[in-house]
C-alpha cells in the first residue's frame, strides 16, 4: 500500500519490485521456467483478494506512461 499520488514513493517501490524479480531470476534456475513460475506464483498470492487486486491495478495505473531502469547489480539481499 503506497500513496499512488506520491510518484517518488511509487517509483521507488516499483524499483524494489524490479530488484526482487531480478533476484528471483538470478537465484532460481531458468530450466523448465522455474524462475518465471516463482514470479507468477508470488504475483498470484499478492493479488489474491479483491482489495489487493484493486491496489495492484491502481499502482499500475499510477505508473502508466512512466519509464524505469532495471537494476544491474546488487539486487539480491544475500
Amino acid at each position: 500500500m503506497v500513496d499512488k499520488t506520491d510518484m517518488i514513493r511509487v517509483r521507488r517501490l516499483n524499483f524494489e519490485v524490479a530488484r526482487a524479480i531480478s533476484c528471483i531470476y538470478d537465484v532460481f534456475p531458468h530450466e523448465n521456467q522455474v524462475s518465471s513460475n516463482v514470479v507468477k506464483s508470488i504475483g498470484a498470492v499478492t493479488s489474491n483478494t479483491k482489495h489487493r487486486f484493486r491496489e495492484k491495478l491502481a499502482f499500475s495505473k499510477a505508473l502508466d506512461g512512466t519509464s524505469m531502469t532495471m537494476p544491474r547489480d546488487n539486487y539480491c539481499d544475500k
